[in-house]
């Protein structure tokens, strides 16, 4: 698993781009790939990445949410 920023997301296109922590080009993500909610723009998000013919995806996309104590 991956965990990144959501850049931008278009929900009248429902697509999006999410900027990953770790030292690679952002994904693309579809809003059908959110398995709890679709989350805003800036929304910490931990995905998996898919191959895909136009390149790689973000797959499996889930919102996290900090704990507050």
């Amino acid at each position: 698993m991956f965990t990144g920023q959501v850049k931008f997301l278009d929900l009248e296109k429902g697509f999006g781009f999410i900027r990953p922590d770790e030292d690679m080009d952002d994904l693309f993500f579809h809003k059908s790939a959110c398995e709890d909610g679709v989350p805003y723009d800036g929304d910490r998000v931990i995905f998996k990445i898919s191959k895909r013919p136009k390149g790689l995806s973000a797959i499996h996309v889930k919102i996290l949410t900090e704990d507050k104590e």
